[in-house]
């Protein structure tokens, strides 16, 4: 039985308790001594890290072994592949252009480096294994 009061508590807990302080320093109620980004970095884990522990917790380490591989099961069609590398080039130009930008310079590796900066780091990665690898099922 998967404790879903208790996952969106700690999960809420956890990701406040270190994104509120960015915000008090943001209206210069604080002083944080470090970048807040890391407390915001820290702070977006928090619904992957909690999926992951009541996993543990409730169905043991076999079940975490099926959470993550479930989470990387890369058995898609080569037409998903192809939507996840060109829509995010297509919104970057279109942005570009509705910024009024004359010049496209596109460098793959620069792309492909955001990209997966952005996706392990800043995108859906560091919530997805608690919100739809935990929750959802």
């Amino acid at each position: 039985m998967k404790s879903v009061t208790t996952y969106l508590l700690i999960t809420f807990l956890f990701t406040w308790m270190l994104q509120i302080p960015v915000v008090l320093e943001s209206q210069k109620v604080i002083s944080l001594p470090f970048s807040p980004l890391i407390l915001l970095l820290f702070g977006s884990f928090g619904p992957s890290l909690c999926g992951v522990l009541l996993t543990w917790r409730e169905e043991g380490n076999q079940s975490v072994r099926q959470l993550f591989k479930d989470g990387f099961n890369l058995k898609v069609s080569w037409q998903i592949y192809l939507f996840i590398a060109t829509v995010p080039l297509g919104m970057s130009l279109l942005a570009h252009l509705i910024a009024g930008g004359s010049e496209f310079n596109f460098n793959i590796l620069t792309f492909l480096a955001t990209f997966i900066l952005y996706f392990f780091l800043g995108g859906s990665f560091n919530e997805e294994f608690g919100w739809r690898g935990y929750m959802l099922p």
